[in-house]
């Protein structure tokens, strides 16, 4: 087993890197399978082997995915086939590629956390949720936009979204019975595919496909995160997670909130977690939970929530509306939140025509997820 990876990398990392994935790959052929250290030619390879099979892997390490392919090679090789290295000696082939995780992004530079350039798109109907992804299934993201009327995927082109599917709120759950006057919603996208989407305008809770059809519904839930969900308390939602299936309890005491955000959150040694952000109603500060640990900002934020590494790090960025009532001095606000020690200054958009929803999308090909907001003069796309 031999493997090289190319790459923005040390010569040092793509060594060191090379010689984990032979290792790993070594280890699911089987007992018999081992892994040459280094870089090894094929005939270096053959000669090492003894006359058995060679597995070649190469892989490639871009800002946004890992590819890689894999030579099956057959034996010794004939006097003339030694001139072209085993170039007609494979005797399978394979690709794969993986999207990138902060475990794997942590071997490249570093991403400078700056907005370079805004696109600014038209949207005929106010968002009071956005949700980026694939969503559809096809390979690329899409952009799910959630109103007060209607529910909709789509992409934006030209200047301006443009659904490819779209479901009226009439059709996927009643109206509340004590709709808020400025609603709180979410739409998640779940593991399997599916979008999970909940407002307080309305009854239910609704799991969707890719169509946009209903597969499930929750009563008195909004979803918060890929597995939990929020649920109703007085004028806003209850500060605790619950399970979004079953009969729905009424909340226990404590702070009404009126936003939740949520990430998966993947470290530098591959640990995977779910991270919740609320804002509490009475004061406007937010808390943020990693399992049993909490951060508390110490200044007050505006009602629009997000989560997600901006910069593939291993480190979440909070997006936040500003703490105003005036759409004229509202911002997009983005913090670093620290494992561990004080929370450093961010940065800060101007946005005066308010921001209405927040989300970030999956990483592009120069290592920046993208932000999207939707504003009172439409979408912003923020690179």
């Amino acid at each position: 087993m031999t493997a090289a990876v190319a790459g923005e990398l040390t010569k040092e990392r793509r060594a060191e890197l090379g010689g984990r994935l032979a290792a790993l790959v070594a280890g699911e052929l089987g007992p018999k399978a081992r892994a040459l250290s280094g870089i090894v030619s094929s005939l270096a390879a053959h000669a090492a082997a003894r006359g058995a099979k060679v597995v070649s892997l190469r892989a490639e390490l871009d800002r946004s995915r890992l590819s890689a392919t894999a030579d099956v090679l057959g034996g010794g090789a004939r006097f003339w086939e030694r001139f072209a290295d085993q170039a007609s000696r494979v005797t399978a082939h394979s690709f794969a590629a993986q999207p990138l995780d902060a475990e794997l992004r942590s071997a490249l530079p570093r991403v400078p956390l700056v907005i370079s350039k805004i696109h600014k798109a038209k949207l005929d109907e106010p968002a009071v949720a956005l949700v980026c992804g694939d969503i559809d299934g096809d390979g690329s993201p899409e952009l799910g936009v959630v109103g007060r009327h209607r529910t909709r995927i789509g992409r934006i082109v030209s200047g301006a979204f443009q659904a490819s599917d779209s479901a009226a709120w009439s059709d996927l759950s009643p109206l509340s019975g004590a709709p808020l006057r400025e609603p709180v919603a979410s739409a998640v996208l779940r593991s399997d595919g599916t979008l999970a989407v909940g407002s307080t305008d309305r009854e239910n809770l609704v799991v969707l496909d890719r169509e946009l059809n209903v597969l499930g519904r929750a009563a008195g839930r909004i979803p918060w995160g890929t597995q939990g969900c929020a649920r109703r308390s007085g004028l806003g939602l209850a500060d605790e997670e619950v399970a979004c299936t079953g009969a729905a309890k009424a909340a226990a005491p404590g702070a009404v909130v009126d936003a939740i955000a949520a990430a998966r959150l993947v470290g530098r040694d591959g640990s995977s977690r779910e991270v919740l952000a609320l804002r509490r109603q009475s004061d406007g500060h937010v808390s943020i939970r990693f399992g049993k640990r909490r951060l508390e900002l110490p200044e007050p934020v505006g009602a629009q929530l997000a989560l997600g590494d901006l910069d593939g790090d291993g480190q979440l960025e909070l997006l936040s509306s500003e703490a105003t009532l005036d759409p004229a001095a509202d911002a997009l606000k983005i913090r670093t939140l620290p494992e561990n020690g004080p929370l450093a200054p961010g940065l800060s958009v101007p946005v005066p025509s308010g921001v209405q929803a927040l989300c970030v999308c999956p990483p592009g090909p120069n290592g920046f997820s993208t932000i999207v907001a939707a504003t009172g003069d439409g979408l912003w796309v923020l690179e």
